[in-house]
């Protein structure tokens, strides 16, 4: 079989042009895989509740698009609005590099984490937060490693929280704080450490109200009381001055090995304790230790008890024995 010159032209065409589309094809997916591994610079996403409200913005200086729809931004930074008032932030977390998931509501890191808010600043490695969207509780943050808090209010002196993880809950009208291993807190006038710390910050604009408090979460083990019960228990009313270092903290619950020491702003007395749970009210001013106390006055002396109550501007002290014994309650005045 020969062919002339214009059918061996028309050959080649033909050829040609079933191959050209197979050749567009092949460049068509190298482009698409070249666009999607190619990073987006100054990126910007912003994410919305059902109601079509925004909840929080996160940008990046760099972004990659990664699997399962996971996005990989160097120098985050995440804006979460204010439930109350959805123009202004609320909550603003940087990382150096973090992994952000938008179908999981989810945003993860290894790298150095800092939260940032009016009342406190958060930092962390090893961490994740998710938005949440139940009980009035807005997001959770997950700090597995070097986990430090810093409380303020006004001009006062700070109060510092550090342990070796803690998980924070961001709900609408507080906050709460769950501090796990060598938990330390600091302050000009208080020191304490401990192997469990809960903590509760109330909101600023929160109503000012006298809550009920059921005993029964005293006499449970933390883990197993519904955190939202020890909020019930704030009173607003007049700080104790030895405590009010403490910032806007408004309950502290201490457990495991516990060690306080307090100095007196007035008298100058110095009182350390030991014991295996304490529970602090800075807004009552009140100090109540349990499971055998030991505590030491540079004034009055040292002395035992199952259970030790400070009482806010007075130096009186209330020392209570175990419960078969009915006439072991001593008051230090």
């Amino acid at each position: 079989m020969s062919f002339n010159g214009n059918e061996t032209m028309r050959y080649w065409w033909v050829l040609l042009s079933g191959f050209m589309p197979l050749c567009k094809l092949e460049a068509a997916d190298e482009l698409f895989r070249f666009q999607s591994n190619a990073p987006i610079q100054k990126f910007s996403m912003p994410f919305f509740n059902e109601f079509g409200v925004q909840t929080w913005l996160c940008t990046g200086d760099e972004v990659r698009y990664g699997v399962d729809g996971q996005f990989q931004v160097s120098n985050l930074t995440l804006m979460l609005f204010n439930p109350r008032d959805k123009a202004s932030v609320d909550v603003l977390i940087r990382s150096e590099d973090a992994i952000v998931s938008p179908a999981m509501h989810q945003v993860t890191g290894e790298s150095l984490l800092t939260v940032t808010h009016a009342h406190y600043v958060l930092v962390g490695e090893q961490w994740v937060w998710e938005e949440k969207d139940a009980d009035a509780l807005c997001s959770k943050i997950h700090i597995g490693k070097k986990a430090s808090v810093i409380f303020y209010e006004g001009t006062r002196s700070r109060t510092s929280i550090s342990s070796d993880r803690m998980v924070l809950l961001r709900f609408i009208d507080r906050n709460e704080f769950q501090f796990e291993g060598h938990v330390v807190i600091k302050s000009d006038r208080f020191y304490g450490s401990c192997e469990r710390m809960w903590v509760c910050s109330q909101s600023e604009n929160q109503a000012r109200l006298q809550y009920f408090f059921p005993r029964w979460c005293y006499t449970q083990p933390l883990t197993k009381v519904p955190m939202r019960f020890f909020c019930w228990a704030l009173q607003v009313q007049h700080s104790f001055e030895v405590l009010e270092h403490i910032g806007r903290i408004q309950l502290i619950i201490a457990r495991q090995h516990v060690f306080l020491q307090v100095e007196d702003p007035k008298t100058g007395e110095i009182r350390k304790a030991n014991s295996q749970k304490a529970v602090i009210e800075p807004t009552l001013g009140e100090l109540v230790l349990t499971g055998n106390v030991v505590v030491n006055c540079s004034q009055q002396g040292t002395f035992r008890g199952e259970k030790v109550t400070f009482y806010k501007e007075s130096e009186r002290v209330l020392v209570e024995k175990a419960k078969q014994s009915k006439r072991s309650r001593v008051i230090l005045d």
